[in-house]
């Protein structure tokens, strides 16, 4: 707390440093708030040469705020003088390092006062890492105990503007980036299109424009819901700033928690899936353990159903301590965050299952870039479901047996290709009502697939002509027979087997996939 001496001076220089914390929570660009800094200290402390320095990480150095490109003016990120300042936080005068510092660094020090005509220094550091600093010079050369005070609070809120309009900055860069990096992929998946379209294996360029359409429908879709959603997480965020910024103004164990927390979220880590009855067991600790934690029953909820339902156990610890200090609305805050970086995945999957898309095409000229590793099917099934969510409308069931199994050298993209085409025909077949059922399981030698539908069936006359190429029972515009044939070919190209047994509301495709590596494709 500021010291509070009875002087009209003292109490003119207390409204000020409120007048000027108040006015930086409500920026959120760099150079305004420095400028803001050099106005206070030119119009209540009498400082005159007022210089701030920020980091600007793609120019490698600390600049002058309103000289970012001028080189010469640039201090190096290892310059010797920045690795003192960065293990000096605090408020520096001139004439008291002279006194104090080694030979070497009080020669530099002495050079930069002369050269920029400085009484004092004082580093800005945000966890221990060094942010911009800020030179002045003044007739006072020891400041009084109650403007060193103040000195520090105006130093303490500075560095705590800049660091969220750093972060504010590279949230805007993202969302600027993000759209034209989309239409670039897009644009070479255009090109592509158009290599394929003119394909010797291609005996239509009507019918294909239509197939590539079919075939890119849904990982496009995706992409623009996913584009969507993260400006939704973004506006949140930006919205929210005050919250983070309380979150960093709390004790160091809080902000730990908190890091952790964001930092497990964009690791992609694999989580284990919980059934049921496991859902229910941590369910029932959670609630015991948390009202012994004094909160009350509708947070205890909020806090189970939010670990449990996004699968964040083993964040448990860090979530609660968060929740303790800032309350409910961290859940918001931790949720868009994870939100922001499971729509950048999605995106990304997208593209690539978009390609995988052109690769499958690309088989039938005979231009084989396949890629076998091992792989983990059930991982493949789940990653389709998560792209697929936005056709597996609420009135499809969809009902998941995916037992432990061993990995498989495989193709893990063609495979992907092939519970894409197999779900999205089930889901046609349905026609937006039914059940769509999807077993893995170990048998024998292979690695079994099973994908059930409850849908109107295939005709018997017609079921050995399903894997021909460009044959299709479905209306003009909905589909080429490209889906079936590909996935044939994928499957025979790993030595697996496929078949299908229909009738009307059970149709089943059975795949299976050799387990010893010896009896795939070189």
């Amino acid at each position: 707390m500021l010291s509070k001496e009875n002087t009209i001076e003292n109490q003119s220089l207390l409204q000020a440093v409120d007048k000027f914390k108040t006015s930086l929570f409500t920026m959120n660009d760099t150079g305004k708030i420095c400028s803001r800094i050099v106005a206070f200290l030119n119009e209540n402390l009498y400082a005159k040469n007022v210089k701030v320095y920020v980091l600007r990480e793609e120019g490698a150095g600390f600049f002058p705020y309103d000289q970012e490109n001028d080189e010469s003016s640039k201090f190096t990120l290892f310059n010797l003088f920045i690795l003192w300042l960065a293990d000096h936080d605090g408020i520096y005068s001139i004439s008291e390092l002279l006194n104090e510092e080694k030979t070497e660094i009080r020669e530099i020090i002495l050079d930069i006062s002369i050269l920029h005509k400085i009484s004092h220094i004082i580093p800005m550091i945000m966890n221990s890492s060094l942010i911009g600093f800020i030179f002045l010079d003044s007739d006072q050369r020891i400041f009084s105990k109650f403007q060193q005070e103040c000195l520090l609070e105006v130093k303490t809120i500075s560095v705590m503007a800049i660091s969220n309009a750093s972060f504010y900055e590279k949230l805007i860069q993202l969302t600027e980036t993000l759209e034209q990096k989309v239409k670039e992929r897009t644009k070479e998946l255009e090109d592509a299109q158009s290599q394929l379209v003119i394909s010797e294996k291609m005996a239509s360029l009507g019918v294909m424009v239509a197939g590539i359409a079919h075939e890119i429908n849904t990982p496009t879709g995706v992409i623009s819901n996913s584009s969507e959603n993260l400006g939704n997480n973004l506006d949140y965020i930006f919205s929210n700033l005050t919250s983070i910024n309380k979150i960093y103004n709390s004790n160091p164990e809080i902000i730990a928690n908190f890091e952790e927390i964001i930092k497990q979220i964009h690791k992609q880590e694999q989580r284990v899936n919980l059934d049921s009855r496991e859902k229910i067991k941590i369910k029932k600790r959670l609630r015991e353990s948390l009202k012994k934690e004094g909160f009350e029953n509708q947070t205890v909820e909020d806090i189970t159903l939010f670990l449990v339902d996004r699968n964040l156990l083993n964040l448990e610890n860090h979530i609660i301590n968060v929740v303790k200090f800032l309350g409910v609305e961290s859940l918001n805050i931790i949720d868009n965050f994870a939100g922001m970086h499971r729509n950048l995945s999605h995106i990304r999957y997208s593209i690539k299952n978009i390609v995988r898309i052109i690769r499958a095409l690309k088989y039938y000229s005979h231009l084989d870039q396949a890629r076998e590793e091992e792989a983990n099917i059930a991982e493949g099934i789940e990653n389709t479901l998560i792209i697929m969510s936005n056709q597996l409308k609420h009135d499809i069931e969809v009902i998941k047996d995916l037992r432990e199994v061993p990995k498989i050298i495989c193709n893990p993209d063609e495979l992907n290709q092939v519970w894409t085409n197999l779900i999205q025909n089930a889901v046609h077949a349905i026609k937006g009502k039914g059940t769509l059922s999807i077993s893995l399981f170990e048998e024998g030698d292979y690695v079994s697939v099973e994908i059930k539908d409850s849908g109107s069936g295939i005709p018997q006359e017609i079921v050995e002509k399903i894997w021909d190429p460009f044959f299709t029972t479905k209306d003009q515009g909905q589909g080429t027979g490209l889906g079936l044939g590909i996935v044939k070919g994928i499957i025979d190209k790993h030595k697996g087997k496929i078949s299908v047994q229909s009738h009307p509301g059970n149709t089943t495709f059975k795949i299976s996939l050799p387990i010893n590596k010896n009896r795939l494709i070189n």
